[in-house]
């Protein structure tokens, strides 16, 4: 794991609004980290991947995973996820 990995896992944390996410999916599939591990396993679930749809929900699954890169925020056509720093 690189120094901006680490860096990283400290920095971010994904907010959803649960109230305007309609678990269409688009940030699951946007994700780099999740495309990866579908990349290495063939597959995701609760072990590898950073954000997943769960039970119709779209669920934070691994934030410490998150690299903070925002490719979720735009494809997301409800605009209900947002990335912020931590403390």
């Amino acid at each position: 794991m690189s120094v901006t990995q680490v860096e990283a896992q400290k920095s971010y944390q994904i907010k959803i609004n649960y109230h305007k996410c309609v678990a269409c999916g688009d940030c699951v599939t946007s994700c780099p980290v999740n495309l990866d591990q579908r990349r290495l396993k063939g597959f995701l679930d609760e072990s590898n991947a950073v954000i997943l749809i769960k039970n119709s929900n779209v669920r934070v699954i691994n934030e410490n995973s998150c690299t903070g890169c925002g490719t979720c925020i735009p494809v997301c056509p409800v605009k209900a996820i947002d990335i912020v720093m931590r403390p």
